[in-house]
């Protein structure tokens, strides 16, 4: 098994933009990876202690930073840049451990349903691009009496 490198982006991870106008500052917690994944240089990469705080809520505490972190941007227009130096001297109000650990249960629930409702999406995606094509070009038919209708649905 190899090592993971420093600059690897890792599960839990929260991303944060570090450029550009109408991105920068734009804060994205990593729920999953099916590869290897390393940040852009455009990208700030923070991890919270383990025993600092719990993952998820970490996660969601840095989301609510995210309207301030955009004003932190610094340059012209077009140009802005957020420096890590100043991202890091930002302070992240974090709740005691106990209180934290009871939010952690919900904010993981929601994650983990975000995750499944974007993997079902994708596999959605996939049937809806697999059938699509062949229904229009008359390969695939549907008989009428294999259709059901919305208000048979709702009945």
């Amino acid at each position: 098994m190899r090592q993971k490198s420093v600059y690897e982006t890792r599960v839990y991870s929260v991303l944060v933009n570090s450029t550009g106008v109408g991105t920068l500052g734009r804060i994205a917690q990593v729920t999953h990876l099916s590869e290897t994944t390393v940040a852009d240089s455009h990208v700030t990469v923070v991890r919270v202690s383990d025993n600092a705080c719990p993952i998820f809520t970490f996660g969601q505490l840095m989301l609510s930073l995210e309207a301030l972190i955009e004003r932190l941007g610094e340059g012209s227009t077009g140009q802005t840049e957020l420096s890590r130096k100043i991202l890091s001297e930002q302070f992240v109000v974090l709740p005691p451990f106990d209180i934290a650990e009871k939010a952690e249960r919900s904010f993981k629930s929601f994650s983990e349903k975000q995750v499944s409702n974007r993997q079902q999406n994708s596999e959605l995606i996939k049937l809806r691009d697999t059938l699509l094509p062949k229904l229009i070009s008359g390969d695939l038919r549907i008989s009428d009496s294999e259709v059901d209708t919305a208000d048979e649905v709702l009945a």
